[in-house]
């Protein structure tokens, strides 16, 4: 599996899954929300199941206006272990208590999701409503971060994936922790523990990864078993990168948080 960099699940935007946020601190009752909250760069993970029952998982990076519009949006998804990549735009609505609803439109359809908004956390979570839709995940904000490949510092992060690997044919309960460092230039390595249908083993491996101006990238390690790839977003000021594997036959995803 490599090491995990990437994080939870989430089918094409018709599973991404309806956003539901949870407040951080303070009752429902205390809190006072609406379309403002939810303004700037988001990276989403979500995790779920298409309309067939089949595991799928995306990560999304959303821009919201602060006005009900969502401006511009990208998406890779996994679905079963096929890889996409799209495009959306879509609207929210968020209420006084700091709940609401997201539409997100692109070339396959309309999703709809409910979502709730922790404005203290800059977060928020979701659920998609579409019926045999299965889908639900968290939205964390890009935050104030100069995004790039090189010219950082060292930086170590602590990572968790879970999902589904193809082994032989038979697809499998998987699951990884691990150490992540990454050098500041590109260059990367970890040490992650790994278990794949209750077989644990632990795997060192070296990678690089590429950190574009927007704060979307890929990384990909090198262990025993081979290569894995994945697309990721840094989000949380440069503190957490959310990631999804986009290797064939799999289908993982996860967050890493230094």
């Amino acid at each position: 599996m490599g090491a995990p960099m990437n994080l939870s699940s989430f089918g094409r935007i018709g599973s991404i899954g309806l956003v539901c946020l949870a407040l951080a601190s303070g009752s429902p009752a205390a809190a006072s929300c609406s379309n403002a909250s939810l303004n700037g760069v988001y990276g989403l993970l979500s995790g779920g199941f298409d309309g067939s029952g089949m595991p799928e998982d995306a990560l999304l990076q959303i821009t919201a206006d602060g006005s009900g519009n969502i401006t511009a949006g990208s998406a890779t998804q996994s679905d079963n272990g096929s890889v996409d990549s799209f495009t959306f735009t879509g609207t929210y609505s968020i209420t006084k208590t700091c709940t609401g609803a997201l539409i997100l439109r692109d070339s396959g359809g309309t999703n709809h999701y409910n979502i709730v908004l922790d404005p203290i956390n800059k977060q928020f979570r979701f659920i998609q409503t579409d019926s045999g839709r299965v889908a639900s995940g968290t939205g964390v904000a890009e935050g104030a971060v100069v995004c790039t490949t090189t010219g950082g510092k060292p930086e170590t992060f602590a990572s968790t994936l879970t999902g589904t690997v193809l082994v032989t044919g038979t697809p499998l309960p998987a699951a990884a922790m691990g150490r992540i460092v990454r050098d500041g230039s590109g260059g990367a390595s970890s040490v992650t523990t790994v278990d794949v249908d209750g077989t644990i083993s632990i795997l060192k491996s070296k990678g690089t990864y590429t950190t574009n101006s927007n704060c979307t990238g890929t990384s990909q390690f090198t262990d025993s078993g081979g290569t894995t790839h994945y697309a990721t977003i840094l989000v949380d000021g440069g503190d957490e990168i959310l990631s999804l594997g986009t290797d064939a036959q799999s289908v993982v995803s996860g967050t890493a948080q230094r």
